[in-house]
């Protein structure tokens, strides 16, 4: 069995870091596999996470990395993805906040006084 996994990222050192670390999960999986190991649940963790995080699901990502964390506290280039997973949520929860505040605003302007 083949572990493939299709990433297209961008140039940047962000993107790279992220690259890198997905291949190394990945190494570290089909390692597992090809020596009949089953799969750690923190590498299961980091696969759900990086899955959540490809579809915009940034606080499933934060959560599956949160718990692949408690097993690997010293995995900085995780925490760092997590950092970034959580940041990307607060921001999405304030853009939906916004556009309901915009809505509201926009219903009063409209109603017939």
């Amino acid at each position: 069995m083949d572990l493939v996994l299709e990433v297209t990222l961008g140039d940047d050192p962000e993107s790279q870091r992220f690259r890198e670390y997905l291949h190394s999960v990945c190494a570290n999986l089909e390692t597992a596999i090809h020596s009949g190991m089953l799969m750690n649940p923190a590498d299961k963790n980091r696969v759900l996470g990086y899955v959540a995080f490809c579809h915009s699901r940034w606080g499933e990502a934060a959560t599956f990395w949160d718990l692949a964390l408690k097993s690997h506290p010293q995995d900085d280039p995780l925490r760092h993805l997590a950092e970034t997973a959580k940041a990307r949520e607060k921001e999405q929860q304030l853009a939906r906040t916004e556009k309901c505040i915009t809505e509201v605003k926009n219903r009063r302007q409209r109603k017939p006084r």
